[in-house]
């Protein structure tokens, strides 16, 4: 699948990345590869566009719940 070879190195490998979540029928399908490689892409926005490197991926709630950014961005679109 083309999602395991994907790396993040600047913004137009994260915007090929939110181009195939538009794919509704190929995320539900492949969804788990997904939600991996949008938190690798938050990761790497943090990291190296934003330099935040204290920030733990995927975040956690203060019950100790992981908190899924996949499908909060899912909420959103």
């Amino acid at each position: 699948m083309i999602t395991r070879a994907m790396e993040f190195n600047d913004f137009t490998d994260c915007k090929s990345l939110l181009d195939m979540i538009d794919n509704r029928e190929f995320v539900f399908k492949y969804k788990h590869e997904f939600e991996g490689k949008f938190e690798e892409m938050v990761t790497w926005f943090l990291n190296v566009k934003l330099g935040i490197s204290s920030t733990h991926i995927p975040p956690f709630a203060p019950d100790n719940r992981r908190v899924d950014l996949y499908t909060l961005q899912e909420i959103q679109v």
